[in-house]
């Protein structure tokens, strides 16, 4: 089970919170949150979460791929220390 939480800065950067189990499931959903055009900038807190699946971290790679290329401003991950 995963659970997805964001927040929103002063600066109006938004903080995604992944709490669980991502895998590939959940990756739709996550793609909705993760929207380059959500905010100037994103963060990925990973810091609660126990598993990654191969198929959710591909989507991930990608993800930061497609942001850097993109020019948006920053993207962030927190390694899952787990």
């Amino acid at each position: 089970m995963l659970k997805i939480t964001t927040t929103r800065d002063e600066t109006d950067s938004l903080t995604v919170y992944l709490w669980g189990d991502l895998t590939v499931e959940y990756v739709p959903e996550l793609q909705t949150v993760l929207n380059p055009d959500a905010a100037p900038q994103i963060i990925l807190d990973m810091t609660h979460l126990m598993f990654l699946d191969r198929k959710a971290l591909e989507y991930l790679c990608g993800v930061k791929s497609r942001i850097v290329r993109s020019g948006i401003s920053a993207w962030s991950a927190h390694a899952v220390t787990r």
